[in-house]
Order: structure tokens, then C-alpha cells, then sequence
């Protein structure tokens, strides 16, 4: 639960960061986003949901194929081995 933390204050700060360099390249004072579309600001909100999201897919269905794997190579394990003992 701490690394959810400790990424929820990175983006926070990235974000702020984000702000202020864009607000001093185009010469506003302070930190009026009022100027930044409604959209970016979903987006910026929604990725990181997103981006977990597809990563626990991804990590569900690798695990799935290692396992196959897995015991596909057990499988062959066995039968090789019992191919070669004597009875």
C-alpha cells in the first residue's frame, strides 16, 4: 500500500512540476490551468487507471502461459524419465 502512495504523490508532483514549467515557458504568472483543455485533464487522470489495468491483464495471461508451460514441462519431464527406468 505504500508504493500506491508513494506513486500517487509522484504523479502529483510531476504534475505540479508539469504546470509550472508550462505556465513560465508561455510567460503566466502563477498557476492558472485554466487554460489547459478538459480533455488533457482526463486523460492525465484516467492513464494511470488505465495503464494499471492493462497491466494486470497482461501479468494474468503471462502467468497463465508460464504455467501451461510449466507444466507441459513437467508432463515431458515424466515421461521421459519413466521412458528410461527400469521396472
Amino acid at each position: 500500500r505504500a508504493w500506491l502512495a508513494g506513486c500517487g504523490a509522484a504523479v502529483l508532483l510531476q504534475l505540479a512540476h508539469t504546470a509550472v514549467c508550462i505556465a513560465a515557458a508561455l510567460g503566466r504568472d502563477g498557476l492558472d490551468l485554466s487554460w489547459v483543455p478538459s480533455g488533457l485533464w482526463l486523460a492525465v487522470v484516467l492513464w494511470p487507471a488505465v495503464a494499471v489495468a492493462v497491466g494486470e491483464v497482461v501479468k494474468s495471461h503471462d502467468a497463465k502461459i508460464y504455467r501451461r508451460f510449466m507444466s507441459f514441462l513437467r508432463l515431458e519431464f515424466d515421461t521421459r524419465l519413466g521412458m528410461h527406468s527400469p521396472r
